[in-house]
């Protein structure tokens, strides 16, 4: 059967590129680790790709080809993000600090892979059910080697930190109970908009943008209040050389620009923290939101609910 065959030959080819990659220089051994737990993966599926035969039934078949070809798209970004982190572009003078720190926040046995990407923004990868415990930290690459960015791994080992302790689990029903409170003193604009009663069985559907939107404004913010509470003012600073002053467009995952350098501004005196002059000034807040009347109702909701 030729897709079989085909599953087979999309496999040993991601072998191939693991083994070509086994033999980069890697600075420290979590890399590495990683790239083998892959190999073992990847090895496993194309295993039980090979005990399969023609005289399996068709749907079997079709079904472990489909889920090797998911493992490709899933882990095959995962191996380009090791090989970066043996990149001389990397900081790897920060690595040990930075270790440190993520097994404070998350336990002992955390392992840390830091590596260049080409987003501006740093960002953490969720959590990956084959490399358990591992947190995967990308820097921009044209400042992967600016020691100014370091505060702002305090927030990406935020969002590891969210998702093990379930933190919105404990959020959500706090923001449901608001966006619903919200929504029934404003039932006619509801109406006006959506063209349905607030008891319709459609309404939770039509408010779930704002109950998605709350949420991981959220976890932006307590990202950014665990930020702050590790690196103090450098926190600040970081997070200034970063976004200062904004962009025009607003995205609904964060909260806005205002609400969120006042809330950092705020937290900063719960933290003891000194906060530079005029820093509320050197940002501007987003022009341009959402793209129509039913999303700018939502989000309203949604900014309301951010506990």
């Amino acid at each position: 059967m030729l897709p079989l065959e085909f599953a087979r030959r999309r496999l040993r080819a991601v072998l191939h590129e693991i083994n070509g990659l086994k033999d980069a220089d890697f600075p420290y051994d979590h890399s590495r680790e990683a790239l083998v737990q892959l190999e073992r993966v990847i090895q496993d599926r194309l295993t039980l790709l090979m005990s399969l035969t023609e005289g399996n039934k068709a749907d079997v078949i079709q079904t472990v080809c489909s889920e090797s070809l998911l493992q490709i798209f899933r882990y095959l970004p995962l191996l380009g993000f090791i090989l970066r982190s043996t990149n001389l572009r990397n900081s790897f003078e920060i690595f040990g600090p930075l270790l440190s720190l993520a097994r404070k926040v998350l336990g002992p046995d955390t392992k840390l892979i830091v590596s260049s990407e080409w987003n501006f923004s740093p960002h953490v990868y969720k959590p990956i059910p084959v490399l358990p415990g591992f947190v995967l930290l990308g820097l921009p690459a044209s400042e992967s080697g600016n020691p100014l960015l370091v505060p702002l791994a305090g927030h990406e080992l935020g969002h590891t930190t969210w998702q093990s302790q379930k933190l919105d689990e404990k959020f959500r029903p706090i923001i449901e109970m608001s966006i619903k409170e919200q929504a029934t003193n404003r039932k006619d604009e509801y109406k006006q908009l959506f063209g349905k009663d607030l008891n319709d069985l459609f309404a939770a559907q039509d408010l779930s943008l704002a109950y998605t939107w709350a949420l991981k404004q959220c976890e932006e913010s307590f990202c950014d209040f665990l930020g702050l509470r590790i690196f103090s003012e450098s926190y600040l600073f970081s997070f200034a050389y970063l976004a200062t002053p904004g962009v025009n467009h607003r995205s609904a995952v964060y909260p806005s620009m205002k609400d969120r350098v006042g809330n950092l501004v705020s937290a900063s005196k719960t933290y003891n923290v000194e906060v530079p002059t005029n820093f509320a000034d050197w940002f501007s807040d987003e022009i341009s939101g959402p793209s129509n009347d039913k999303e700018s109702f939502l989000l309203n909701l949604g900014d309301k609910a951010r506990p």
